[in-house]
């Protein structure tokens, strides 16, 4: 765990538990995004099919057509799957 502590704040000592403030704010897990799966149903794309269509190496052009889309759409969607996954969870379990 890497914790930023204020200027002029003595190092914690082997053993000693952390700010509150801290500890929480790096350890609990929540999203910052929506998952991929909640903005596919959003935008009325069936999910399981979108994934299919990355699967296969669709085109942005390819799924826009098959979900009846604006590729600008598809590109986004593509977009955030790429840069996050299927869900985007940051913090520790």
């Amino acid at each position: 765990m890497i914790m930023i502590l204020p200027a002029g704040h003595n190092k914690l000592k082997k053993g000693s538990v952390p700010p509150v403030e801290e500890y929480i704010r790096s350890r609990v897990p929540w999203s910052t995004e929506p998952s991929l799966k909640f903005k596919t149903e959003e935008v009325g794309i069936e999910f399981d099919e979108f994934i299919d269509g990355l699967k296969d190496g669709k085109s942005d052009a390819e799924m826009a057509e098959e979900f009846d889309v604006t590729e600008k759409l598809i590109y986004h969607l593509r977009d955030h799957f790429m840069r996050y996954g299927l869900g985007h969870i940051m913090g520790q379990d």
